[in-house]
């Protein structure tokens, strides 16, 4: 299951296979860190590289940047391990394509999330779908070369899709569909989601919680707050999940 960022898409144009997701949230045999520090791997493709000057500077001031924005937000904050060069194969710059690749070179067994930075579009744009790449329930995401700060709120918005958050209404917070130089916070219903998510990923990662449980919790949490979301996210979401219900987690 892809989140793409928002945009005037129906759902179903923004939805890919959920079952890359199955390994990427599996329990691993290092250490669980302390909840409040995710530990993040950044890979940067040729793309990325070439457009960027000071490029391993500026995948850490991304990263950096996204913590600012958290203080007060959330009692979290991510750590930079590493910021590696990523040789991937043919694929231009389709979000798609790059998070598939992105998965199959750095199955993310030692950290909690790997970024992939990819080139950026011919132009500029401020529609997140077509800036940023997510795996509801992976640890993986994929992000265009953009300008600061818009490229803090991608790296969140697309952070808070794996976790489970929707599109909102609401233009001041991250999950808009579109960037605005105003989006600081997440809403109280995805806030709801987050920890919700962050919750269950630890469990899994202490061998102590499953993918299937995850998905009962996210889906019981999204109907239960379905008119804090547009119907359409809602119902896709909810379909999707329900539709592996029964299915073996790892």
């Amino acid at each position: 299951l892809l989140f793409a960022g928002c945009g005037a898409a129906p759902p179903s144009s923004q939805i890919a296979p959920y079952e890359a997701a199955e390994s990427a949230a599996s329990p691993r045999s290092r250490g669980v860190p302390e909840l409040n520090v995710l530990r993040v791997r950044i890979l940067a493709d040729a793309g990325f590289r070439g457009h960027v000057a000071g490029w391993r500077l500026r995948a850490r001031a991304l990263v950096q940047r996204a913590n600012q924005s958290l203080t007060g937000v959330l009692p979290l904050r991510f750590e930079v391990t590493a910021v590696q060069t990523w040789e991937r194969g043919a694929g231009g710059g389709a979000l798609p394509a790059a998070l598939d690749a992105l998965e199959a070179v750095d199955p993310a067994g030692d950290v909690d999330l790997v970024v992939g930075l990819v080139g950026p579009l011919p132009a500029y744009h401020e529609a997140l779908h077509e800036l940023g790449m997510a795996r509801l329930m992976g640890r993986h995401m994929v992000i265009r070369a953009v300008p600061e700060p818009q490229g803090a709120v991608v790296l969140l918005h697309e952070w808070a899709h794996t976790l489970g958050a929707l599109h909102t209404t609401d233009l001041n917070t991250f999950m808009f569909h579109v960037y605005h130089r105003d989006q600081a916070r997440f809403g109280p219903e995805n806030l709801a989601l987050i920890r919700l998510g962050l919750r269950h990923r630890a469990a899994i990662d202490k061998g102590t919680g499953t993918l299937s449980g995850w998905r009962e919790a996210l889906v019981a949490e999204v109907k239960r707050e379905a008119s804090a979301w547009p119907e359409q996210d809602v119902s896709a979401l909810v379909a999707l999940l329900e539709a592996r219900r029964g299915s073996s987690d790892l």
